[in-house]
């Protein structure tokens, strides 16, 4: 596993394109579930978040679909990426618990995959990316700034961490079946 296979874009989308999903996805419309566990559905420990999941299985399951699923297309195209199959998109919100702690390493499934997570707004928890899940050496940080996209390898280890500067941290997590660029 290398850092060639963790790619930053800043700035993906336009700003009228950022400024509508950001306001999307804060409005009273977007359904939240709360979870004991944001980043798991076992509970080792508590770390409490919201999720919203527009699409799973090959269905959709709310309208935010419609402007989640295009994003991607069009960063993934612009970036030399092919998308072949989407498996997921899933909403996640981190509150500020104040403390700096990351929350669970994992990988989301275990099917060769490609990730990407989309910020859309400034905070501060950081996405870390490990070695390994059993060694837990940090390879890289990222921290969310609106507008921007992490693609990379679903086999990387990684973890959220909840902001203790901001009130929420959210992020569109896509996981699909494609193409690395060369």
């Amino acid at each position: 596993m290398s850092l060639h296979k963790i790619k930053i874009i800043k700035n993906c989308i336009s700003q009228q394109f950022v400024d509508f999903i950001d306001k999307e996805l804060t409005s009273t419309n977007l359904q939240w579930v709360y979870k004991l566990n944001v980043t798991s559905n076992e509970i080792q420990e508590i770390k409490p978040g919201f999720s919203n999941c527009p699409f799973k299985d090959n269905n959709i399951f709310n309208m935010s679909y419609w402007f989640l699923y295009p994003l991607l297309l069009e960063t993934a195209n612009k970036n030399n990426f092919f998308v072949e199959h989407l498996l997921r998109i899933k909403i996640g919100a981190y509150v500020n618990r104040n403390t700096k702690d990351i929350n669970n390493i994992h990988v989301d499934s275990k099917e060769p995959h490609i990730v990407a997570l989309y910020y859309p707004h400034d905070s501060d928890g950081e996405t870390v990316f490990f070695d390994s899940i059993e060694n837990k050496n940090e390879i890289l940080r990222v921290k969310p700034e609106r507008g921007s996209i992490v693609f990379f390898d679903g086999s990387i280890p990684h973890s959220s961490s909840n902001p203790v500067e901001h009130d929420i941290r959210i992020t569109v997590n896509y996981n699909f079946i494609g193409v690395w660029p060369e």
